[in-house]
């Protein structure tokens, strides 16, 4: 179906449009999904003053999984089949020792880079932009924290799936599986392959004031799959880092009296020793690799 003769920029064209496709597919499937239950997607993107009920939050999920399935992960199993001929798309899964490895060290990895991501998302907001972006940032926003409401344990493990696995899985499987998987082989320098594939990561998100630690987090995942050489990895630190952020947000909301989040706002200290586990464990993967 497709060439793996294709230059770089006639396989992120017909990416796009595969993209595309599969957005409004996804677009399509979410308004039926709405109005299945009665709502249309303007009810469930503009929240009310007293936030979703939790019809409106399950339905909302339902919506956002169907686009995120639609949107990346099938367009990154097409290619991973069509173009890079990979018939067991899931042979990838077969662990080995330094798969266990990898297990074990992304979330602290992760974890340990959480000062220094939450600094750079305040060094961001220092940042002038447009007042359109921002409205509209915060629009994004007011959606997310409503849906990131949650009144039992089983909405928690709801929103674990929905909102941490889920795009890990989908966001993974293109990003680094597909994009940074053709910039890494197209160009001579694999350092330059990971950054560009974590910029597209980070803009499509259209959430301009986190772009930077977004950034950032692109490149973590991009060099976790790149060091191990399997998507698992990076889908695996992927989870960590969104599921982290709902625990927290899990744990204020049943713990009303807590001022403060799990990552709180870190001072220099905190920032400077999560600079230096993240370089350290950064360098200490590249020798690993080197010496496999």
């Amino acid at each position: 179906m497709f060439s793996r003769k294709l230059d770089l920029l006639s396989f992120f064209l017909l990416l796009t449009i595969v993209i595309l496709c599969g957005a409004l597919m996804g677009a399509g499937l979410g308004t039926a999904i709405a109005n299945l239950y009665g709502f249309s997607v303007t009810d469930l993107v503009k929240v009310p003053s007293d936030g979703f009920n939790k019809l409106e939050r399950d339905v909302l999920r339902w919506v956002n999984l169907a686009s995120q399935l639609l949107t990346f992960l099938l367009p990154a199993l097409i290619f991973k089949y069509y173009y890079f001929k990979e018939e067991r798309i899931g042979a990838t899964f077969l662990p080995d020792k330094p798969f266990y490895f990898f297990l074990l060290m992304a979330p602290l990895w992760i974890f340990g880079s959480f000062p220094l991501v939450e600094w750079l998302y305040r060094q961001n907001l220092l940042l002038p932009l447009p007042e359109t972006l921002l409205t509209m940032e915060r629009g994004a926003n007011e959606t997310l924290m409503a849906l990131l409401k949650m009144e039992d344990s089983f909405e928690f493990v709801q929103n674990l799936i929905v909102m941490a696995a889920i795009p890990a899985l989908c966001e993974e499987w293109l990003f680094r599986g597909v994009i940074q998987k053709k910039l890494v082989e197209a160009l001579s320098k694999p350092w330059l392959g990971i950054l560009l594939g974590a910029i597209v990561f980070s803009a499509i998100h259209f959430q301009f004031a986190g772009f930077i630690p977004r950034l950032f987090l692109g490149i973590m995942l991009g060099y976790l799959y790149f060091f191990s050489g399997n998507i698992w990895i990076s889908i695996w630190g992927h989870f960590v880092f969104n599921g982290i952020q709902v625990l927290s947000k899990f744990l204020n909301i049943q713990n009303e009296e807590a001022s403060t989040s799990v990552i709180p706002h870190p001072d220099i200290s905190w920032v400077l020793l999560s600079t230096f586990v993240t370089i350290g464990i950064f360098y200490y993967f590249n020798k690993l690799k080197d010496n496999r």
